[in-house]
């Protein structure tokens, strides 16, 4: 049976650890699914919903019993894609079931109805960032040409080197006595004059060129064990918060800058508190606009890109959408993320959990 207007989710209740509801926009379409699957359907009852109307519960269903549903749907379409979805959209809830367990039942389903199209808008952004870093490697590898070019110095230093060698052009064995260190205590008093000079040249002109070779040769032994002892404790740890973070750039209100505190603040209890695995919101801008007069969000929102921002946050005052209306332009225009915040539900709980969702897509699919 064709219908458009449908969904399948998972349903998170402690009385019913396998079920799974299924919401449809006509009652006829329920009153078909509850036939068709009465081992594993309730009857129809009806949703307060914006999308769909009528839903069913689905008790403890095997992976091909919901499949037969998804065919119901799509007909002979293969659904293993609805299935990946669902697993993914569980996925994602038990990352914070701790704190979507507290929303009410509809603004849970509201939730999960999105995380689909969450998803696929950052696997698309992915894979074109993908694209794009394999296009930025090809045109790197010409790189080492230039490098090539740029060795006059390493060349220059040589040569002198040779120069200051062939000046006395002492015999053969004298390059030999004096190449090992070990050799340069017991040979400093037997070489000749001449030789004492060239020695004393070659290590003026070692030390320019960066090498300390000649200049250790009365110390080598010693100076080994201290340099060991410096490189060992120069390593530190990596930073995990930094690691793990995701780059926001912030937007707000001029009027009430006071407003973007707070957000934050309320943000990060459900990403840093709330989750299983914290996400760390690190700030790479913070941006006031006008409210009263123009303002150039291309710019602005441009500009966080080049700061390799993951995502914009915006918090928005009530009643201007065209607010919201600019910065979708200028956000679809730099192809980057965004969700925006008003200002009269910045108390809601609702709004931060769908915001940590989109977080937890992007560290998952943007990071992976």
């Amino acid at each position: 049976m064709a219908d458009n207007n449908w969904t399948i989710l998972p349903e998170f209740d402690e009385g019913h650890q396998n079920r799974y509801i299924v919401m449809v926009s006509d009652r006829p379409v329920a009153d078909s699914v509850a036939k068709k699957f009465p081992k594993i359907c309730s009857e129809p009852f009806e949703l307060k919903n914006d999308r769909y109307s009528w839903g069913l519960y689905v008790d403890n269903s095997t992976r091909d019993e919901r499949k037969n549903i998804y065919k119901f749907f799509l007909g002979e379409t293969d659904s293993v894609q609805e299935l990946k979805k669902e697993e993914e959209i569980k996925d994602v809830i038990s990352e914070l079931k701790n704190i979507f367990s507290t929303l009410t039942k509809d603004e849970q389903r509201h939730i999960e109805e999105e995380i689909p199209e969450k998803i696929e808008i950052i696997e698309k952004l992915a894979e074109k960032q993908s694209e794009e870093k394999i296009v930025e490697a090809n045109t790197l590898e010409t790189v080492p040409v230039v490098k090539e070019e740029a060795k006059p110095q390493d060349v220059t230093l040589v040569e002198s080197a040779d120069i200051s060698t062939k000046v006395s052009v002492p015999s053969a064995e004298t390059k030999t006595e004096i190449s090992p260190p070990s050799v340069s205590v017991e040979t400093k008093q037997e070489t000749p004059k001449d030789l004492k000079i060239e020695i004393e040249r070659f290590g003026e002109l070692a030390s320019l060129s960066v090498s300390s070779y000649p200049a250790k040769e009365e110390i080598s032994v010693a100076s080994l064990p201290a340099v060991k002892e410096t490189v060992v404790p120069s390593q530190p740890a990596p930073s995990v918060p930094v690691a793990e973070s995701i780059k926001v750039g912030y937007l707000y209100p001029l009027p009430s800058p006071e407003s973007l505190e707070k957000f934050i603040s309320q943000l990060k209890m459900i990403t840093e508190k709330s989750m299983k695995i914290p996400i760390y919101l690190e700030k790479v801008s913070e941006t006031g606009y006008n409210t009263t007069g123009p303002n150039d969000f291309n710019s602005i929102i441009a500009a966080a890109k080049l700061k390799k921002a993951d995502i914009i946050l915006a918090v928005i005052p009530d009643g201007i959408d065209d607010i919201r209306l600019f910065i979708d332009t200028a956000c679809r225009r730099n192809e980057i993320l965004y969700m925006v915040a008003q200002q009269s539900q910045l108390d809601k709980k609702f709004l931060f959990v769908d915001m940590a969702i989109e977080l937890l897509l992007i560290k998952k699919k943007l990071r992976s």
